[in-house]
C-alpha cells in the first residue's frame, strides 16, 4: 500500500488496520525552476529582476520512544543521516540526499 500525501495533510494509521511488521518512510521532492525576468534586456540589467533560485533539503528522521513517550537512550535512539541504523539493526535510513534530484523517493526511514 502506498500513501502520496501533500503539505498540510495528516493521516491515522491504527495498528489493527495494518500490518506494520514493514514500513517504509520516504520523502520525494523537486525543487522548483528559478523564475527568469520578464522584462527584456533592452534596458539592461538595471531594471531586470534577479532570478530567484530555491533550495530545498528534506531529512526522515525516526524517534524511538519507550512506554513512557520519552527516547531512553540519546543520541541511538534517534535515527537519522547522522546514525544510518538503531542498535537492533530493525530501523535502517538510506543516507541525505541534499538535492532531491533523482525518481521517486529520496530519502527513506
Amino acid at each position: 500500500m502506498s500513501i502520496n500525501m501533500v503539505q498540510g495533510q495528516s493521516i491515522i494509521m491504527e495498528k489493527s488496520e495494518y500490518d506494520f511488521s514493514k514500513v517504509i518512510i520516504g520523502l520525494g521532492w523537486d525543487i522548483r525552476e528559478p523564475k527568469k525576468s520578464a522584462i527584456p534586456s533592452l534596458f539592461g540589467d538595471f531594471f531586470r529582476a534577479k532570478e530567484e533560485s530555491y533550495d530545498y533539503d528534506l531529512d526522515t528522521f525516526a524517534l524511538l520512544l519507550n512506554e513512557k513517550g520519552k527516547i531512553p537512550d540519546l543520541p541511538n535512539d534517534v535515527i537519522y543521516y547522522g546514525n544510518l541504523k538503531s542498535k537492533d539493526s530493525s530501523i535502517e535510513h538510506c543516507g541525505d540526499n541534499l538535492t532531491g534530484q533523482g525518481v521517486g523517493d529520496d530519502e527513506q526511514i
